[in-house]
């Protein structure tokens, strides 16, 4: 499909998620495509079912805040993020 204004005109909310009382920083999704996950301004990651449509489990990363949410290379399992807060190492999280 090629992306023109048009179509980029008839895109519509399909489902609005509530899990974050701050915003959504970024989202990823898992390379099997069965999965997404979201880091947040209030220092959540959230890990969300596509089939289902629900958040499957929610992280908290408090100390340190978190960015930039990425899946590994091939690995459905395994997700890095940096820190959004000041003096924080970079954090690994496994998703089981």
């Amino acid at each position: 499909m090629r992306i023109t204004d048009r179509v980029l005109r008839s895109f519509r909310v399909a489902r609005t998620y509530r899990e974050n009382s701050q915003k959504v920083n970024c989202v990823d999704y898992s390379p099997n495509g069965e999965n997404a996950i979201s880091s947040s301004d209030d220092d959540c990651i959230v890990l969300y079912d596509i089939q289902e449509g629900k958040p499957k489990r929610t992280l908290f990363s408090k100390k340190y805040g978190v960015d930039l949410i990425r899946y590994t290379h091939g690995d459905t399992q395994t997700v890095v993020y940096s820190s959004n807060k000041l003096d924080a190492p970079s954090q690994q999280q496994d998703g089981k």
